[in-house]
């Protein structure tokens, strides 16, 4: 049912004593249920926030990548050039399962080594430990780890079942196009700044909107709604394509930005939602947020985009800026206030009873250890950290595909030291 009725269980915020983090366009609070899957949406985001780009191909790149990427193949025309200078994290790293273009990748002082796991059919050579060689692209202090044939196939499986989760995911939180605004405004977009400037949005609030994609086209500064005044609130776009082979946004959705949208801290915090779309967005100006379209074709035309593209196919002629790492995500459970308890006075003292009966002591509870009750992506994590000279991205591919899934891919990890570089 798509009915908005059904979205809503309360009036504004400021009207009602239900505190929840998850409201709509008007203000109000979405139900447990549908607040429940915004949430599980911005977990299964958090599990890929370490990347540029997350798809299943990377084509038509003509600029760097400021960033780490997880594709499965990538089909560019020039060099596939990969550096770092912002929000580095020490257990970053890229993927690239396919590729016959010369791949670079550039380290910076706070991150000396760069690692990028590529499949068995990319050529990995090290002439002397600080240089590499990854398809004819010469990289300096990169260490490169290949995997095998089978490894490879696993791989490409995982990356391809989480798109298609997040499509799931996304199309379980769409719903009509909102009708209804906070006070007097006239669109979603309108509406969250002033529920911004009025404090009925907070920081740590999550506003979840639904949008018709013809107002990404014609609707001229728009995207400063969401950004200009917002200090630290997600807000989740939910765009209603209607099958639309193309959505192309242009230059004037971005005119009314007064806040500088390169390499922005709160790139993140804006998500546009495009479920199982299966078309191509087109995008010809400096854009900010995380664009999650598992389905569709994404190209960045001109300008930068700052934030993280994830696509079955993500391309740019302009630069790919990751800003990704978000705040912990707020739960969706509605909290309903406490009551005062009401005091009552006791009729009478209650008298003391001797007791009929010396108790009999307990024998002590003893100490000796016990079998150790860990689950095995556990152990297994423990068991990476233990050799010094993995200084790959372990943890992180347990936390994006599961130890099940990944268990050939971690023993190639472990013994890179051994492969030839």
């Amino acid at each position: 049912d798509l009915s908005r009725n059904e979205n809503i269980i309360s009036d504004s915020k400021l009207e009602n004593n239900i505190s929840s983090p998850y409201i709509d366009s008007e203000g109000k609070s979405l139900s447990p249920e549908n607040a429940q899957k915004v949430e599980e949406l911005l977990g299964s985001l958090k599990k890929i926030e370490g990347f540029a780009v997350f798809a299943n191909e990377l084509s038509q790149t003509n600029h760097l990548i400021e960033g780490n990427i997880c594709v499965n193949k990538a089909i560019p025309h020039t060099n596939i050039v990969l550096s770092r200078v912002y929000e580095v994290e020490p257990n970053d790293y890229s993927y690239i399962g396919d590729t016959t273009s010369p791949i670079q990748i550039t380290g910076n002082s706070d991150f000396e080594l760069a690692p990028i796991n590529v499949g068995p059919n990319i050529k990995v050579e090290q002439p002397n430990k600080n240089q590499t060689i990854i398809n004819g692209g010469y990289s300096t202090n990169v260490l490169a780890t290949e995997l095998t044939e089978e490894e490879y196939i696993n791989a490409t499986s995982l990356i391809n079942s989480v798109l298609d989760n997040l499509s799931s995911i996304g199309d379980a939180i769409k719903y009509e196009a909102d009708t209804s605004f906070y006070e007097d405004q006239t669109d979603s977009f309108s509406s969250i700044n002033k529920l911004l400037k009025n404090n009925v949005a907070k920081n740590g609030d999550v506003v979840c909107i639904n949008v018709d994609y013809t107002q990404l086209i014609n609707n001229d500064g728009s995207f400063g709604y969401l950004i200009n005044n917002n200090s630290g609130t997600r807000i989740v776009v939910n765009v209603i394509t209607d099958n639309s082979p193309t959505i192309n946004i242009q230059k004037g959705f971005t005119t009314n930005t007064n806040v500088s949208t390169e390499f922005h801290q709160l790139s993140p915090y804006i998500i546009w939602n495009f479920g199982s779309y299966a078309g191509s967005i087109n995008i010809s100006e400096e854009m900010l947020g995380i664009i999650v379209a598992p389905k569709a074709k994404v190209f960045q035309a001109s300008g930068n985009l700052n934030g993280e593209i994830v696509a079955s196919i993500a391309g740019s002629n302009g630069e790919i800026h990751q800003v990704s790492v978000t705040p912990d995500i707020p739960t969706s459970e509605v909290v309903e206030p406490t009551p005062t308890p009401e005091v009552v006075e006791p009729s009478q003292t209650p008298e003391a009873v001797e007791p009929s009966i010396t108790p009999t002591p307990l024998e002590p509870i003893s100490t000796k250890s016990t079998e150790s009750t860990q689950i095995p992506s556990e152990v297994i994590k423990k068991t990476k950290m233990v050799d010094t000279g993995d200084k790959t991205n372990i943890k992180k591919l347990l936390e994006i595909f599961g130890a099940a899934g990944l268990t050939l891919i971690i023993a190639a990890f472990l013994s890179c030291s051994n492969k030839k570089k």
